[in-house]
């Protein structure tokens, strides 16, 4: 959050189970806008197999994400 805060896209991935408490936390620190790619809970009990899927089914999100957070920076004339 620090660094979004600081003008670098960042994109945050979370499970489904946290994804409310983290839309909660940015919220009140002033993201209101920034970027979360949701991937579905546990990621603890998989294995390495289930992982990579899940990050495979995420990837195009999170590309997206920090293209779009990095145009939003250009624009507001960050780096």
């Amino acid at each position: 959050m620090e660094l979004e805060k600081r003008g670098l896209p960042t994109t945050t991935i979370c499970t489904t189970n946290f994804s409310a408490l983290l839309k909660t936390t940015a919220k009140a620190k002033g993201l209101v806008d920034m970027p979360l790619v949701i991937v579905t809970h546990p990621i603890a009990l998989n294995d390495n197999a289930a992982i990579r899927k899940k990050a495979d089914g995420a990837i195009e999100d999170v590309v997206r994400t920090l293209v779009t957070a990095d145009a939003r920076t250009a624009a507001k004339g960050g780096r």
